[in-house]
């Protein structure tokens, strides 16, 4: 519910500061835990910064001129991403699932590992010779002047 206009808006239109459990406050300005001004509610010398949260730029300087509850939330939240992959890719497979890749032979990776640095062997030696060739050139162009 937004107080101000006493309506209720769905929270994925908000900024960011709306999901974290620290939401911005509507009493005063600064949304330091331990605001160092004794006038929290001047907003004067203050930063709204863009996910919502706004500090006196005193108080900033404590979280290192980042917003830590939002941090902190995005933080978590990408953890628990990383955890439900993981757990999902680590599940075996059931009898009836067929992998979306199948696995290749160490023998076809030991070959194509053989032919790809047979290429970039050749490619290293056609980029020396054309520099070589260029340096030649700038050097044959010195020597006339």
């Amino acid at each position: 519910m937004l107080p101000s206009f006493e309506i209720n808006v769905d929270i994925k239109v908000l900024p960011l500061a709306w999901n974290t459990a620290y939401k911005p406050a509507n009493d005063n300005f600064c949304d330091a835990e331990k605001c160092l001004l004794p006038n929290n509610i001047d907003s004067s010398n203050g930063i709204v910064l863009i996910c919502g949260h706004g500090f006196h730029k005193e108080c900033l300087t404590l979280y290192n001129d980042k917003c830590n509850h939002c941090f902190n939330y995005l933080s978590f939240e990408a953890q628990k991403n990383i955890n439900t992959l993981t757990a999902r890719l680590t599940t075996p497979l059931k009898d009836n699932e067929i992998p979306l890749v199948e696995e290749e032979t160490n023998d076809s990776l030991d070959e194509n590992n053989d032919e790809n640095m047979q290429s970039i062997l050749e490619r290293l030696e056609q980029n020396i010779d054309n520099q070589f060739e260029i340096l030649y050139q700038e050097w044959s162009n010195y020597k006339s002047l």
